[in-house]
C-alpha cells in the first residue's frame, strides 16, 4: 500500500512505501525505518580521449560517435541499472561495464547523436561518481584493420586502413582512429621505428589528434626483439602536440621514445621493452605529459642506465596516476634499474611533476627516482603509491640506488618534495650501504601519512640527515623507531598491518586505521575509496573499507547543497534512512548509517533549528 504523508513544518507531500505499523504517525513511522549500510560509490580516475566527435564513425543501433573509456572503481561487475550521463543525459551506448584492469575497472560507451558538451558521470545504487569534463566537437572517425589497404579513405566499416604509420601521415587535428583486433605493425618506416609521429602543431587543445584500440581489441605496435623504437617522435623536424596513445600493446627496445613533444596523453597502453636505448618509455624536452593507466612490466636486459618509465632532460609538467610499473615480476635480476626515474641530463632540475596512485613494484634499483628536481619552480609531489620489493638488485654494471622514494637536486630548493599517504614494503633488501632504505633524500622532503615497512634490518628508514626532513603521522615498522623523532611528529613505531607482503591494503586491526593527517585534496585511496571512511585519515595508500562506511562528504543537513534545507533534503533523508536513496550523504549521526536519528535533525533544520551533527 502506498501512503501520502505530511511531514509538519515542510510543507511537502512525500509518498512513501510503508508497513502496517508505520501507518500511524511521524513518529511511528520514523522508528520503523531500517538502518542502512551504504557501500562506496563510483570513482571515476580518468578517461581515455575527453574530447571527441557524436557522429561519423561506426554505426550502431543509431549510434556513430566516438568510443570513450572510462577508467575507476566502484562501478560495479554488470550494469544493470546503472547508467553513465554526459551533462546529465543518457545519450550514451552503453559497449561493455565494468572490466576488471589493473588493480581497478574500465566501462566503454559511444557518444551518439543527441550528445553534447558536459560532463561524464557513472551512476549506480550507492551513488553517483565525481564529474569529468567532456567535449563534444568536430572531426574524422577512422580505422585500421587486419584487412585494411592504406589507399583506402580510413573509414568504418569496410575502407580501414592497414598500418598506423600511414595514419599518422594523413591525419589531421581532430581526427581519431581505431585499431582494430588483432592489427599488428612490425615494419621499420624511419628513423629506426614502427610509427614515427611528426609535424606542428599536429592536433590542438580542442582538436587532438588521437590514436586508440578499438574496444576489446589487442592491437600491437611493434616487436620485443626486432623493433628498436614502435612509437616515437624523432628529434627532427617540428615539436608535435596534443596526442593521444591509447589502450596499445607497444613492444620494443623502446616502446615509446618522445622528443620535444607537448600536451600527450600516454593512457591504459601495455607495455613491455628489451633493453637498448634509455627507457621503456622515455621522455626528452617535452612538457605537458599524462600518463594514466599504463601497465610497463617485463623489461629484459640489465643495465644501470635503463629505466621502466624515465622523463629527462627538461621534461617539466608531468602527470603520472594509476599506472602499473613492474619491471621485474620474475625476480630474474635482469631488469633495467628503476621503475620511474627523472633524471636531467645536461639540463636544469626538473619541476611540476605529479606521481599518484600507482603500483611500482620488483625494481632491481630505486623504484621512484626523483634524481634531478625543485620544488622551489614547480610542485613536485608523490602520494597514494604502493611501492614494494625495491631495490632488489643485483648491481647493474656498477653502483645504483636502492630506494623506494630518492631525491636530490642540483640546486638547492628551499620547498620540500611532498611525500605523502603512500605505503612502502621491503625498499632495499640488497642493503648496499648508505643507499638503501624506504627515502633517500639530499633535499627537504617532507613526510605524511605514509608506511614504511623494512623486511629486514639492513634496510634503512632514511638515508640523508633529517635535518632536511619534516612532517607528521607516519608508520614505522621493521629497523626500530621513528628515524627523525624531532622533526617528525604523532608518528607510529608499529606493525601496520598489511593483509601481506604483496597486498598493502589494511587489515581491519590496523594501527594505522584513523591515524593520519587530513590533507587537502587527498579525497580518495588508490582504489577510489572516499577518505576519511571513519573519525580520521587512515596512513598509507589505502583507506580501510569493511563494507559499511559512509563516503566521506561534510555532514550537513542541506543534502543536496543548494544553500537551503527545505522539504527536498527532507525526502532525501528519508529516501536514504529506507536504502532507495543515491545521495550516499554521510550520516548526521556520524553512526555510518542513516536512521530515524538523521531524518528527524533534518526535519528539525527545515523547520529553522540549526542542523546538529555528531553523536
Amino acid at each position: 500500500m502506498i501512503s501520502r504523508v505530511k511531514f509538519q513544518g515542510t510543507g511537502h507531500l512525500v509518498q512513501i512505501f510503508s508497513k502496517a505499523a508505520c501507518y500511524l504517525s511521524i513518529t511511528a513511522f520514523l522508528l520503523c525505518l531500517p538502518a542502512k549500510s551504504q557501500s562506496v560509490p563510483p570513482s571515476i580516475f580518468f578517461t581515455d580521449m575527453t574530447s571527441g566527435p557524436n557522429a561519423g564513425g561506426e554505426g550502431v543501433n543509431g549510434y556513430s560517435g566516438a568510443y570513450i573509456t572510462i577508467y575507476g572503481n566502484n562501478f560495479g561487475s554488470s550494469q544493470g541499472n546503472s547508467a553513465v550521463t554526459l551533462g546529465g543525459q543518457t545519450c550514451l551506448r552503453v559497449v561493455s561495464w565494468g572490466s576488471s584492469y589493473l588493480w581497478y575497472q574500465k566501462l566503454v560507451v559511444q557518444l551518439g547523436p543527441k550528445c553534447a558538451s558536459g560532463s561524464l558521470a557513472v551512476r549506480t545504487a550507492a551513488g553517483t561518481s565525481n564529474a569529468v569534463s567532456f567535449n563534444v566537437r568536430s572531426g574524422n572517425i577512422y580505422c585500421i584493420s587486419t584487412g585494411g589497404n592504406d589507399s583506402n579513405n580510413g573509414k568504418f566499416p569496410s575502407s580501414c586502413w592497414a598500418t598506423m604509420a600511414n595514419a599518422a601521415s594523413k591525419m589531421t587535428a581532430g581526427d581519431t582512429v581505431y585499431l582494430l583486433n588483432g592489427v599488428k605493425n612490425v615494419s621499420t618506416t624511419q628513423f629506426s621505428a614502427v610509427v614515427n609521429i611528426m609535424g606542428n602543431p599536429g592536433g590542438s587543445a580542442s582538436m587532438p589528434i588521437a590514436f586508440v584500440a578499438y574496444p576489446g581489441a589487442t592491437a600491437t605496435i611493434g616487436d620485443l626483439n626486432n623493433s628498436t623504437y614502435a612509437i616515437r617522435v624523432p628529434q627532427v623536424g617540428d615539436s608535435p602536440a596534443y596526442y593521444v596513445i591509447a589502450g596499445l600493446t607497444i613492444r620494443g627496445n623502446e616502446a615509446m621514445d618522445v622528443f620535444s613533444a607537448d600536451h600527450w596523453s600516454i593512457v591504459g597502453n601495455d607495455m613491455s621493452c628489451t633493453i637498448n636505448g634509455w627507457g621503456c618509455f622515455h621522455a626528452n624536452g617535452s612538457t605537458n605529459l599524462y600518463l594514466y593507466g599504463n601497465n610497463v612490466h617485463d623489461i629484459h636486459g640489465a643495465t644501470k642506465l635503463y629505466h621502466g618509465v624515465y622523463f629527462t632532460t627538461d621534461t617539466n609538467h608531468v602527470w603520472l596516476g594509476w599506472n602499473l610499473v613492474d619491471p621485474d615480476p620474475n625476480h630474474t635480476g635482469a631488469a633495467g634499474c628503476r621503475g620511474i626515474q627523472f633524471y636531467s641530463t645536461g639540463g636544469s632540475d626538473q619541476y611540476d611533476l605529479h606521481v599518484h596512485d600507482n603500483v611500482i613494484r620488483n625494481t632491481v634499483c630505486d623504484a621512484l627516482n626523483f634524481a634531478t628536481v625543485n620544488p622551489d619552480q614547480g610542485t613536485v609531489e608523490a602520494y597514494n603509491n604502493v611501492i614494494y620489493h625495491a631495490g632488489t638488485g643485483p648491481d647493474p654494471d656498477g653502483l645504483a640506488g636502492y630506494s623506494c622514494i630518492y631525491t636530490a637536486s642540483s640546486n638547492s630548493p628551499r620547498t620540500p618534495v611532498a611525500i605523502y599517504g603512500n605505503s612502502l614494503y621491503d625498499c632495499g633488501s640488497r642493503g648496499f650501504p648508505g643507499l638503501s632504505g624506504a627515502f633517500h633524500t639530499g633535499i627537504p622532503i617532507q613526510l605524511r601519512n605514509n608506511i614504511a615497512y623494512m623486511s629486514n634490518g639492513s634496510e634503512a628508514y632514511l638515508n640523508g640527515s633529517c635535518s632536511s626532513v619534516s612532517g607528521s603521522n607516519n608508520v614505522w615498522y621493521g629497523n626500530g623507531s621513528d628515524p627523525c623523532g624531532s622533526n617528525l611528529s604523532k608518528d607510529l613505531s608499529v606493525n601496520p598491518g598489511y593483509k601481506s607482503m604483496n597486498d598493502l591494503h589494511l587489515t581491519s586491526s590496523s594501527p594505522a586505521i584513523d591515524k593520519g593527517q587530513a590533507i587537502s585534496g587527498l579525497a580518495r585511496d588508490i582504489t577510489g575509496v572516499p577518505r576519511p571512511q571513519g573519525g580520521g585519515y587512515d596512513v598509507g595508500a589505502y583507506e580501510y573499507f569493511g563494507g559499511t562506511s559512509t563516503p566521506a562528504k561534510q555532514p550537513t543537513c542541506d543534502l543536496n547543497a543548494d544553500g537551503v534545507v527545505n522539504s527536498l533534503d527532507v525526502t532525501i533523508a528519508i529516501n536514504e534512512a529506507l536504502g532507495i536513496g543515491s545521495y550516499n550523504n554521510l550520516s548526521l549521526a556520524q553512526d555510518s548509517a542513516w536512521t530515524v536519528v538523521d531524518v528527524q535533525r533534518v526535519i528539525n533544520a527545515a523547520d529553522g533549528q540549526s542542523c546538529r551533527v555528531g553523536p
